[in-house]
């Protein structure tokens, strides 16, 4: 569905991603896991057209997108939730939901309800400004906000950063959620055991480099994986 391809992203001088390839399969939950600065971010920001690759190819089912802007990138189905949460604070939930949906044409109340089902209490706090939410609830919001686009492929990074236990657990409930109604995912995420338990398959990223691939469940029991990223011995 997408594939990343030999893809190469500088700020400036300094190469952020050296060559990286991935692909993501429809109705797969796909892990990108890896350290501070690893480029996780990075690669998210190039999927959708934020950043300009230095070269490289991105498509989605066989279509050359790399070169397409951000605002188109969203119309084709490409829905990046970003780090951090990015809502607009002044404005209600049901205002920064609509902005999800910005340029459809089509009347968007069926996909607001199924938002506001998959997540009541944003329903019962649709009047209220963002800045008035819990980070958890902000977090839904933002979430939210994505599915509003009507997501080919949903690009989720660092979901839980930030959250308590309680939350984080949530947060991944209700991504699984999303899964099983039918959303392609790429996941990008700091809490590799979490992220490699929901997960059908990941990539390991070091220093802009892919360094290890394969399904999930076969890197949660990788002996490097396990101790540079779960916390083993």
């Amino acid at each position: 569905m997408l594939r990343v391809a030999d893809l190469h992203v500088h700020y400036g001088s300094i190469e952020a991603l050296k060559g990286i390839d991935l692909e993501v399969r429809e109705g797969e939950i796909v892990a990108l896991i890896g350290g501070n600065g690893a480029g996780k971010t990075t690669t998210l920001k190039t999927i959708s057209g934020l950043l300009r690759p230095t070269s490289g190819r991105i498509t989605l089912w066989d279509r050359d997108l790399t070169q397409v802007p951000a605002y188109r990138l969203s119309h084709e189905g490409i829905v990046h939730v970003p780090e951090g949460r990015r809502c607009f604070p002044r404005m209600s939930v049901r205002e920064n939901l609509l902005l999800g949906a910005w340029g459809r044409k089509t009347d968007v109340s069926a996909d607001l309800g199924r938002v506001f089902s998959l997540f009541p209490r944003l329903a019962e706090r649709s009047n209220q400004v963002a800045m008035s939410l819990s980070g958890g609830e902000q977090q839904m919001l933002a979430i939210g906000r994505g599915l509003m686009g009507r997501p080919k492929i949903l690009m989720l990074d660092e979901p839980s950063m930030g959250l308590g236990p309680m939350l984080v657990k949530l947060i991944f409930q209700l991504i699984t959620e999303i899964h099983e109604a039918g959303a392609t995912i790429l996941l990008v995420e700091q809490n590799a055991r979490m992220a490699l338990a929901i997960a059908d398959r990941a990539y390991v990223l070091e220093s802009g480099r892919m360094v290890l691939e394969g399904a999930a469940s076969d890197l949660a029991q990788n002996p490097a994986v396990r101790r540079s990223y779960l916390g083993e011995k």
